[in-house]
């Protein structure tokens, strides 16, 4: 099986780039109000290049996108929980948060979900 991860990448940034203004307008957020920025870990170079091309379309970029594939790998379907579950028990997120996760699946699935932190940050690390 042969896949052009190059092409698929492309694709997928172009397409999400409609859907992610459709949410974001929808919230009534520019792409600058997020915090956190938690992309589909498929490699480092993808979210980089990626990361350009948004912010060049957007005009803004988020305050942080959240990159650990060089750590976990790609880890499919997971990888926005571990970098939430990473950045919660290491006390990086706050209440107030507003997180925004981007993920691509095969077939060019696109899900892009934004949501804000609440006290279950205060749960997770060292907040005693």
């Amino acid at each position: 099986m042969y896949t052009d991860a190059r092409t698929i990448h492309r694709v997928a940034i172009e397409d999400s780039l409609p859907l992610l203004q459709e949410v974001l307008d929808h919230s009534g957020l520019d792409f600058d109000a997020i915090d956190y920025l938690v992309p589909h870990q498929t490699s480092a170079r993808a979210i980089r290049n990626g990361m350009k091309v948004l912010a060049a379309r957007l005009g803004v970029e988020p305050k942080h996108v959240v990159q650990n594939v060089e750590e976990f790998g790609n880890t499919a379907s997971t990888t926005h929980f571990v970098a939430l579950h990473r950045y919660l028990e290491e006390g990086r997120l706050t209440p107030k948060d507003r997180i925004l996760l981007l993920s691509f699946a095969s077939g060019l699935e696109i899900g892009i979900v934004i949501f804000t932190i609440d006290q279950l940050a205060e749960r997770y690390g060292n907040h005693h």
